[in-house]
């Protein structure tokens, strides 16, 4: 098992062909709350990960949790970060990946193009720990300001489609009321 990341709430193994995200313990909390925390996120990202896989998102197949060790073990998609390798076409690609999780009222509270994997020009959308079951209009629009932020400070030359992707959100949501 390799260490291939770090982030804030986890560490990320590869193992053969399986990604084990294990929830690091915070320090400063006390034990009980940390405990306690770190097993509630866990399991809802699991659920997320399982509700949105069965729901055909393009994401990292979810094989099993473990709460004793806080682990999701899922699979391992070989591909590259869309941040390195973004276009038009995949912008817009992965904007309708977003559109479909906000149609299945979740949020990602993370949308950048460094949570986004391209596999044979397919993208795959990574890194729920922030996201929430949620219905609420306001937090799909501040998921959107993420998303957009990104662009305009990572990718300012595709920022000029922004007016495109909201018309594009827009309709969306149009053609379901």
């Amino acid at each position: 098992m390799k260490l291939i990341k770090e982030g804030a709430e986890a560490k990320i193994f590869l193992d053969e062909d399986k990604i084990i995200k294990k929830r690091i313990s915070k320090s400063y909390r006390i034990k009980e709350l940390d405990e306690k925390l770190r097993k509630f996120r866990t399991k809802r990202e699991f659920k997320i990960l399982k509700f949105l896989y069965d729901n055909n998102v393009k994401i990292p197949k979810p094989i099993d949790i473990d709460l004793k060790d806080m682990k999701i073990i899922m699979e391992y998609i070989k591909g590259v970060p869309l941040k390195d390798v973004i276009s038009k076409e995949l912008l817009f690609k992965f904007f309708k990946e977003i559109i479909k999780i906000h149609s299945l009222n979740v949020t990602h509270n993370d949308l950048t193009t460094l949570n986004a994997i391209i596999k044979n020009n397919d993208i795959y959308i990574i890194d729920f720990g922030l996201a929430k079951f949620n219905s609420k209009i306001e937090d799909k629009g501040e998921d959107l300001n993420l998303f957009f932020n990104n662009i305009k400070n990572e990718h300012f030359e595709l920022y000029k489609y922004k007016e495109e992707l909201e018309s594009l959100y827009k309709k969306k949501w149009r053609m379901e009321k």
